[in-house]
């Protein structure tokens, strides 16, 4: 079983104690190294060049996406040439960027709430 969270501070000390969380793990965004692992399972049959990797390892910045942005970006251009990956870079990084300023946005609003309804139960009691 997995189970999977952006909020771990948020789950109840009963959901995750031991014996039923046994063992964490973090994915967090892709390193450089991590990227250029992706970058070579993904285009190892196709004829790509380390400046092709190289140009993209330049275009993201280090720990700027998630690896599952990365894979759908890959898998979107595996029959395309390096060149059109390294013209799509720029867009594909500004919509990732963007989607993580409006989920940091909602998760904001979400704690926002979260405190708004403690501050009435507080005022109830």
């Amino acid at each position: 079983l997995f189970m999977t969270t952006n909020h771990l501070d948020r789950l109840s000390p009963a959901l995750i104690r031991p014996g039923r969380v046994d063992r964490r793990f973090l994915l967090d965004l892709a390193s450089h190294a991590q990227i250029t692992k992706m970058y070579a399972n993904f285009f190892r049959d196709h004829m790509t060049s380390a400046a092709t990797l190289a140009a993209i390892l330049e275009a993201i910045p280090n720990k700027t996406l998630t690896p599952a942005q990365l894979q759908g970006w890959f898998i979107h251009h595996m029959d395309s040439q390096g060149e059109d990956m390294l013209a799509d870079a720029p867009r594909f990084l500004a919509d990732c960027l963007a989607e993580a300023a409006r989920t940091d946005e909602e998760g904001s609003k979400v704690e926002e709430d979260e405190d708004d309804d403690d501050k009435d139960k507080e005022k109830v009691d």
